[in-house]
């Protein structure tokens, strides 16, 4: 009896080992089979669907160097929206420094001068801070009035209607959503105290 008992618990303990082994590999198969219809997708031109076949492999944990190298290309090869800026920085920063990470922050460093090239007088050149590009990491962007007491109302309506310029000059890529909290991302406060040689009442002047 005890014999038998021995012979059920190696059994399954086979059968267990079996399991993570049929498991591994089938998740094995699936990164390599994400990765190669991410290169198949690459190679026709279409970096938008090539991306999404390359995350889903590199969540499953591909770290390969030639798979890294061949998303990054990808990345940078697509237009830069917000998303494959944080994959860039993803790679720039990430663990593994190998030339896709290198290509990776070879690429945010000639953006950071590339941007400070076209706008040099402009406040865009304070974005890039450590060879990276900053930016806000969700949408909307929240914003909210600390105090408003005895501020015209047509000076709220100008800074709400800068907020709706912003969203139509970015195509709604960037878009503001106004609170009543102190959580929002962006506060506005009002200060009493007089700026010199202003003019009350003057436009512009608040």
């Amino acid at each position: 009896m005890k014999f038998q008992k021995n012979w059920v618990k190696i059994l399954v303990s086979v059968f267990g080992i079996l399991i993570i082994c049929f498991f591994i590999n089938f998740q094995s198969n699936k990164m390599h089979f994400y990765a190669s219809q991410g290169m198949k997708y690459a190679k026709k031109g279409n970096y938008t669907k090539a991306q999404e076949y390359y995350e889903k492999s590199f969540e499953l944990g591909n770290n390969e160097t030639n798979f890294r190298i061949a998303y990054v290309n990808t990345l940078v090869n697509s237009p830069l929206t917000i998303e494959a800026q944080e994959k860039l920085v993803r790679f720039a920063d990430g663990s593994i420094q190998d030339s896709a990470s290198e290509s990776a922050s070879y690429f945010l460093r000639n953006l950071k001068k590339e941007i400070h090239n076209k706008y040099p007088k402009n406040y865009v050149k304070q974005s890039p801070f450590n060879n990276k590009i900053v930016h806000w990491g969700k949408m909307p962007i929240t914003y909210s009035f600390k105090q408003k007491r005895n501020v015209q109302p047509e000076i709220i309506n100008a800074v709400n209607d800068a907020f709706d310029t912003w969203e139509r000059a970015s195509a709604v890529r960037i878009r503001f959503d106004r609170i009543n909290s102190d959580s929002a991302d962006i506060i506005i406060n009002f200060d009493d105290n007089q700026i010199d040689n202003a003019e009350y009442g003057r436009k512009y002047i608040i």
